[in-house]
């Protein structure tokens, strides 16, 4: 694509251009003659394209001007995230807080990844936190000026405690690319902890039971019941009418794959299937009842959720410590990074899910 400068130089030619075609007429009180009349046609059209090409490249120069900045920005974190892990390395760090850029870059790419921890609510929190739930919508009390509000507004609460729970993983890394390239590293060790980490809370939103190392609570032991004797048209309409309209907004349904292959099957009265397709932020996504369906390996009974309004990860403001393993895997010729993240998931109100149980 030309400058703006040329592109913009030819468009002053074909505007003098017109303006003395338009001055020799009135000057000789005529209008155009037939070879004028085309000339000025063509000089319009010559101007019309002219413009919109100078458009184009303004707009490209701007677009190249906001890439070459974040190219900028990204190099420099990446040049960060290689000092601090050359620092970690050659300082041989024991339970060292995990650098700030480091950390940054892995909790980004986990919420990307995972359908669940992508919407819910996230907190940064030092020690226990504790959030009181709603088992059910409730609304705002209207008061006069001087009237109290009664203790009974929190008769129905009950408070769950988030505490750190420790996540640990184990990653290994050849010396080598230390050394040559340690942006490869860097990614690598997001990459690999980022998957691992995403799995392990994906899991917990929905199997965390607070026993042993588990997490609080998930989906599936605090959620809401709902109990039908088959998994059915009507027993799916019920899980939608059963919650309150303010928690169905951002709702969607949670899956196994195999639930998903009984509910495909499903068919209203008339014998149109109760799912079907839909594009959804430019892709192709299961609808069932206007709601989106995600499947997922942990979602074991049909689920009904508000991720947002229903859950809460805590995460440590320091998010956790890495400690590296010089002498372990030495004859592998590689580095051990272990690295311990903290957190905590639970359901905050459980008046924003509904979980389908078979009877």
């Amino acid at each position: 694509m030309r400058s703006t400068k040329r592109i913009y130089d030819e468009r002053y030619e074909v505007s003098r251009a017109m303006k003395q075609l338009s001055q020799r007429a009135l000057t000789e009180h005529r209008g155009f003659t037939e070879a004028e009349d085309k000339q000025a046609k063509f000089l319009k059209q010559r101007m019309e394209e002219l413009t919109v090409e100078y458009n184009l490249a303004k707009a490209e120069s701007r677009r190249g001007a906001i890439v070459v900045k974040e190219e900028r920005g990204n190099k420099h974190m990446i040049n960060d995230n290689e000092l601090e892990l050359r620092k970690i390395v050659d300082t041989g760090a024991s339970d060292d807080v995990i650098p700030v850029g480091i950390a940054k870059e892995i909790i980004k790419k986990v919420t990307e990844n995972s359908n669940v921890i992508d919407e819910m609510n996230i907190v940064q929190y030092q020690g226990e936190l504790k959030i009181a739930r709603e088992n059910e919508a409730q609304e705002a009390l209207l008061l006069s000026e001087t009237e109290e509000i009664p203790d009974t507004e929190l008769a129905n609460r009950e408070t769950v405690t988030l505490r750190d729970k420790r996540v640990g993983s184990l990653i290994k890394i050849s010396k080598s690319t230390i050394d040559n390239c340690p942006s490869l590293a860097v990614e690598h060790l997001i990459n690999v902890l980022s998957r691992r980490l995403g799995r392990t809370l994906d899991k917990m939103s929905f199997k965390a039971d607070g026993l042993n190392n588990n997490m609080t609570s998930g989906i599936l032991k605090d959620g809401q019941k709902l109990t039908e004797d088959e998994i059915n048209v009507d027993a799916l309409i019920s899980m939608v009418t059963d919650m309150e309209e303010v928690y169905l907004q951002k709702s969607k349904w949670y899956m196994t794959r195999e639930l998903y292959q009984q509910v495909c099957k499903l068919k209203f009265e008339d014998g149109r299937p109760v799912l079907f397709m839909d594009m959804r932020n430019d892709r192709p996504t299961p609808v069932l009842f206007g709601l989106p369906v995600v499947i997922s390996e942990y979602a074991e009974k049909i689920c009904l959720v508000n991720a947002p309004m229903a859950l809460t990860l805590k995460v440590s403001p320091e998010f956790g410590q890495i400690t590296i393993l010089k002498e372990k895997f030495i004859t592998e010729g590689c580095y051990g990074f272990m690295i311990s993240a903290y957190g905590d998931i639970a359901v905050s109100n459980p008046a924003a899910t509904r979980v389908l149980e078979v009877a």
